[in-house]
């Protein structure tokens, strides 16, 4: 085993390398915060897949992880298929096993429970056994200004119409569980006239259900209390707090939300869906 190599990228953004027997581990020692994802992919490409077979990413340290990482674990892990190489991941986090499992990544990338499992001999990397592809994904960036729910609202619509075999109920259960999560993120997240501040949302197509996730690095909430809300609303649907958490974790098939206070929010929705003979995402 070779000494983990702690490389500074600038920014008070650093990793470590350790390589075992030809598998390079990589660890996020300053977390995957939003701004330190371009320079930890530009790092990871060049130093670390042009040399090495087999890349596993250790997350053990995290206990949150937001869609944006998600997204740049995907692009890596697409990164290392396009250079011949194989990755897996780390988890050993429940939070994080529950966001991998609610956006079916844990179908699309080998996740491993600790780093022991993951250097075994006979350890898998790669895709999933069994594993459902994901068909495309699309990505969306808004101000926080109320006007664009309705244009993301129908973007995404109009996406799942075209590609998958819906109901009418369900693409409104769709309509009105995004614009919750967005009005959520641009009313809560950034408070009044944070107009700065940025709205993602990360949309998943895969061959049987849609994965939004919405996200925001506002002010985030307290999760416990978000559930309590919630839980109000439910015999009480004229509430404004937490009717529109209630409303996502009732009309859609899954749904999850995560925080870290003064920091980021998301919201991960699920719908199950038939993907279209004629979807033009396979075409």
């Amino acid at each position: 085993m070779k000494q983990m190599e702690i490389h500074n990228l600038g920014n008070d953004i650093s990793l470590g390398v350790e390589v075992h027997g030809g598998i390079a581990v990589v660890s996020f020692l300053t977390g995957l915060e939003p701004g330190a994802l371009s320079g930890l992919g530009a790092f990871i490409k060049k130093n670390v897949l042009g040399t090495y077979g087999v890349l596993v990413l250790d997350l053990s340290s995290l206990s949150y992880i937001s869609s944006m990482a998600l997204g740049f674990l995907l692009e890596t892990y697409k990164e290392a298929e396009r250079q011949g190489a194989r990755m897996s991941l780390v988890s050993g986090s429940r939070n994080l096993d529950d966001i991998f499992s609610v956006t079916n990544l844990d179908r699309v990338l080998t996740i491993h429970p600790s780093l022991e499992a993951a250097l075994e001999p006979a350890a898998p990397s790669g895709t999933s056994e069994g594993a459902k592809p994901l068909l495309f994904d699309m990505k969306l960036e808004i101000g926080p200004v109320p006007y664009f729910v309705k244009v993301v609202r129908e973007t995404i619509l109009m996406s799942v119409r075209e590609n998958y075999e819906i109901t009418a109920a369900d693409e409104m259960d769709i309509a009105l569980c995004v614009g919750e999560a967005v009005n959520n993120s641009i009313k809560h997240g950034y408070r009044k006239h944070e107009l700065t501040g940025k709205v993602y949302v990360w949309t998943l197509f895969f061959e049987d259900r849609v994965v939004i996730a919405i996200e925001d690095f506002g002010a985030g909430f307290d999760e416990a209390a978000v559930v309590n809300a919630a839980m109000k609303a439910s015999s009480n649907l004229t509430s404004e707090s937490g009717r529109g958490i209630f409303l996502m974790n009732t009309l859609m098939d899954e749904a999850v939300h995560r925080s870290q206070i003064m920091n980021s929010s998301v919201a991960i929705l699920v719908k199950m869906a038939r993907l279209r003979e004629n979807s033009p995402i396979m075409q």
